[in-house]
């Protein structure tokens, strides 16, 4: 299932989820409220089972990745060539900036990429000093901001749904962070294949939503951002 497109440290397990569901007694018409939703972990347990469910959480992220884990009327055939779009266009102003900078990719070089000044992420990396002091490498983060500013072509659905692609692989395939379970530098990559990461994380992603619509569920799922 989608579970595992996008979790973090502090999620438990969905079979925890599924035991509760199981031994709480709802009546028709009733719902599962989840005021902190997280990574939508209760949510997705909820509509595997026919429940219907609200959740409600103040970070936009995590918002963003239940809706995403809970639209399962997105075809999945439309998703793919979006995808394939979206890295093609990526990949041809990637090797634009290699060609402009002589496949010389130092840090100073990266910032000064057009994308860094455009792009409120690409600002945000450099005034936290996250790229300076190594948290993602300099092309790492050059490839995932073109990657997110090709995404914002995509209508809004399946574009959700690759941002939840992307959103998962950030910090245990991208980035130089990891989880124990506070946010720490554990490693150094320089140069991860950051496409190639993207393009197999939304076919398994993809995988996992065919298997859901499988199953033929029309339960309803409330996603709202919001602080409870």
């Amino acid at each position: 299932m989608l579970h595992r497109a996008y979790s973090f440290a502090l999620s438990f397990e969905a079979s925890l989820v599924s035991k509760i569901l199981e031994r709480l007694p709802l009546n028709p018409g009733e719902a599962v409220l989840d005021p902190f939703c997280g990574a939508g972990t209760t949510l997705l347990e909820c509509k595997v089972s026919g429940i219907p469910s609200i959740g409600i959480d103040a970070n936009p992220v995590c918002v963003a990745v239940s809706r995403a884990k809970t639209d399962w009327a997105i075809r999945p055939s439309t998703v793919k060539i979006l995808s394939e779009k979206v890295l093609l266009s990526a990949s041809r102003k990637y090797r634009s900036f290699l060609l402009r900078q002589k496949n010389q990719a130092s840090l100073g070089l990266v910032q000064n990429d057009l994308i860094f000044r455009r792009s409120q992420a690409g600002k945000y990396l450099i005034s936290s000093g996250l790229l300076k002091r190594g948290w993602i490498s300099p092309l790492a983060a050059l490839k995932t901001l073109l990657l997110m500013e090709s995404l914002k072509k995509v209508p809004a659905r399946p574009r959700n749904f690759l941002n939840l692609s992307l959103l998962g692989l950030l910090v245990p395939e991208i980035s130089n962070m990891g989880y124990g379970p506070e946010i720490y530098r554990k490693r150094h990559r320089i140069n991860p294949d950051v496409f190639g990461l993207f393009r197999k994380r939304v076919e398994d992603n993809l995988e996992g939503l065919e298997a859901l619509r499988s199953l033929k569920i029309q339960t309803t799922t409330t996603v709202r951002l919001g602080d409870s």
